[in-house]
């Protein structure tokens, strides 16, 4: 286990690659899916429009996860197939 940054000096500082993005398992997917087909009213928006927000905002409601847009905009391509 390599020291905490504070103790490493400059050395502590040096990258360690890019953070892996969080993606759904199957069964987190499935539930997205069975989330979405409710609509949005029934999550608190006031029509049934679906934006890359909204579905950003109900999986971090649903799942305790963050997603960036783009990230969303796959799981919604992926939904709508």
């Amino acid at each position: 286990m390599p020291p905490p940054a504070h103790d490493a000096g400059t050395e502590g500082l040096r990258s360690t690659g890019p953070v892996p993005r969080p993606e759904l398992s199957e069964a987190l997917f499935t539930v997205l899916e069975q989330e979405l087909a409710k609509g949005p009213v029934a999550h608190g928006w006031r029509d049934q429009t679906w934006t890359l927000a909204r579905i950003k905002t109900l999986i971090g409601r649903r799942f305790y996860m963050s997603m960036t847009l783009f990230r969303a905009q796959d799981t919604r391509a992926c939904v709508m197939l």
